[in-house]
Formats: structure tokens, C-alpha cells, sequence
């Protein structure tokens, strides 16, 4: 308070002189009408910052592919949260990476959420992004799944497939399968 109407006369101009010294009277009326006290523990009870709350950062799942069939594919992997949305639209993650050139390829899915995740990947041959049947049912790209689990007349389970992302980071490797009957067709 008192800097403050030091402060007025260090202007030399009339109306800056005005400002602060009407300034540092509403502050001397607002410290007299709530009391000294009242105005110290205002401040010391008010947050300086509303609280936010920061999000826990994921884990890193690094999926390292072999059997990849060329250098031209892509290959998508994809994580499925439960056996309700497993092999559905409703996939929990997905990802993309383009093949080193050697058959192998790897991906890396940053900040997931730590649990067990259903693991399906493919290699996409013809660049839609989705994976390719034959006859509707038969797999017409390279295809995966999380422990490298089979299905006997069809896709493997969802527990067949899970793969359990744990802090800071969980490495798992799949061999890409060959299509039966040779893939497109």
C-alpha cells in the first residue's frame, strides 16, 4: 500500500498521479473493511491454481513381427480391450508400420493403458488398411494374433490372444501365418 502512493508522486503527469493515489485508497478502504486479518488468510486459504488432474502415462507395447512377406506391405496391429468388442470395429488400439525389408517389422504403441488387450495384426498387401478374406471367411493376407495363437476352423479366442501391457514397457514378437490357399485369389 504504501509503495503504491510512493509510487504517485514519482509521475510527473497529473493524471498518472491521480490513478495511483486513487488506486492506493480503494485498497486502504477494501484492508479496513475486511480487516488486515480477513485479507492475509484470504489469500493463504485460496488455491493459487484449480486443481488438475494429470493423467497417468501409459505403457510402451513393442510388437516385433517375423515372417513378414515383403517390403511393400504394411503391416496393422490391433488391440481389442475385451471378448465383447474382440474382432469387432471397436478396437481399443491400432497401429501402423512398414516392414524393415528383411521379413521383419516392428511397431510401437505408446501410452497404453496397463491390462490385457486381445493382439490381431495382418499384413496389408493391397493398402486398404483392412484385413482381406477370401470366400468371406479365409484370411487372403498374411495374419497374427497375440501369442501367436491358432484357431482351429476359425480366429482363436479372445483369452487365446491376450497380451498383458505392464509399466514401463511390454515386448512381445508374432510370425506372420500365410494365408491358406495362397492369399488373393
Amino acid at each position: 500500500m504504501v509503495r503504491l502512493i510512493v509510487m504517485s508522486f514519482m509521475f510527473k503527469s497529473p493524471a498518472a498521479r491521480s490513478f495511483w493515489v486513487r488506486l492506493s485508497l480503494v485498497m486502504v478502504a477494501m484492508v479496513v473493511m475486511v480487516g488486515a486479518e480477513g485479507v492475509a488468510t484470504g489469500l493463504d486459504e485460496a488455491p493459487l491454481v484449480d486443481e488438475v488432474e494429470i493423467p497417468e502415462p501409459g505403457a510402451k507395447l513393442v510388437i516385433r513381427f517375423t515372417n513378414v512377406p515383403s517390403a511393400t506391405v504394411t503391416v496393422v496391429a490391433t488391440l481389442f480391450s475385451s471378448e465383447e468388442t474382440f474382432l469387432t470395429a471397436d478396437a481399443a488400439y491400432e497401429s501402423t508400420a512398414d516392414p524393415a525389408g528383411d521379413g521383419t517389422a516392428t511397431i510401437i504403441l505408446e501410452d497404453v493403458a496397463p491390462g490385457s488387450y486381445g493382439l490381431v495384426v495382418f499384413a496389408d498387401e493391397d493398402g486398404d488398411l483392412h484385413q482381406t478374406f477370401s470366400m468371406r471367411i479365409f484370411p487372403a493376407e498374411y495374419y497374427g494374433f497375440g501369442n501367436n495363437a491358432t484357431g482351429l476352423f476359425g480366429p482363436p479366442s479372445f483369452s487365446d490372444t491376450v497380451v498383458t501391457v505392464s509399466m514401463p514397457m511390454t515386448e512381445t514378437e508374432l510370425r506372420l501365418h500365410a494365408p491358406p490357399f495362397g492369399g488373393l485369389w
